[in-house]
């Protein structure tokens, strides 16, 4: 289960001792000029799509800012013995979203659809706009 070897992992480490690689396939995702977004380039060895992400929290707080909780990874050519992808590289990833826009009233209208047992994302985009 991937929750496990997350923990046991030690995750904290993996962000400062893996290399940057060049993947001439994901070149055309820039990082978004967020916080944090180096950072994640770097890990991975691109800015990722997200692709097959699972969104694991939402938490919808009108003081902090919102939080969006994704376990991302990276998807390799490899295939196990079940005939699965090989996934390396896995992630937590948070992002902190505030100034949702409102409306006429003043009123900020967010909606949630869909979010169950397991929320697989097909992309994710992020801006500072």
């Amino acid at each position: 289960m991937w929750r496990d070897s997350l923990t046991s992992t030690g995750l904290e480490r993996l962000w400062t001792c893996m290399p940057l690689q060049n993947d001439s396939h994901h070149d055309r995702f820039q990082p978004p000029d967020i916080p944090g977004a180096a950072d994640l380039a770097a890990f991975f060895g691109y800015w990722p799509t997200f692709h097959d992400a699972e969104v694991l929290t939402i938490a919808l707080d009108r003081y902090s800012g919102c939080r969006v909780v994704i376990h991302a990874f990276r998807m390799t050519s490899g295939v196990d013995s079940a005939g699965y992808y090989v996934l390396d590289k896995h992630a937590i990833v948070t992002f902190i979203i505030e100034g949702f826009p409102a409306d006429s009233s003043g009123i900020v209208n967010t909606g949630i659809e869909g979010f169950n047992y397991q929320n697989v994302l097909a992309t994710a985009l992020a801006s500072a706009d």
